[in-house]
């Protein structure tokens, strides 16, 4: 067992926020690149195209290495960094769901997949005592 990899509240041993979303994460890419017809194709009521079947594992191999970087228990930078990179991705996802009708449900669909990640990892980042912005509680 990773050490400081679970943490006590008390009554039971609970995985650490970082280490769920990492388990997560990691469980979602690997999902996604088995499965990319089912998942994706899953969110867009439609079968994957080549191209779109190679994009989708892209971006679940983008997971799946954001999982093992981020290790057993992430700290506040790693966690703030993740959260940073899937906010980004998220924004891009919009933009590009707002720019590109064919490919609109696909983009929006993966910016709020992109967005819970952001919000997860935000929550993780918290979670570790690190360093929270100045005004917000």
């Amino acid at each position: 067992m990773v050490q400081g990899a679970l943490h006590t509240d008390g009554w039971a041993t609970t995985p650490a926020p970082g280490t769920v979303l990492a388990v997560a994460r990691a469980g979602y890419g690997i999902v996604v690149l088995a499965w990319p017809d089912r998942v994706a194709g899953g969110l867009l009521r439609r079968g994957l195209g080549p191209r779109e079947r190679v994009v989708a594992r892209v971006l679940a191999s983008r997971q799946l290495v954001q999982a093992l970087g981020s290790g057993a228990r992430p700290g506040y930078p790693v966690l703030a960094l993740g959260a940073q990179v899937d906010l980004a991705h998220a924004v891009s996802m919009l933009g590009l769901g707002l720019l590109n009708r064919r490919h609109r449900r696909a983009a929006l669909s993966d910016a709020v997949i992109a967005a819970g990640f952001a919000l997860a990892g935000r929550l993780a980042a918290r979670s570790t005592g690190g360093c929270s912005s100045s005004g917000s509680s």
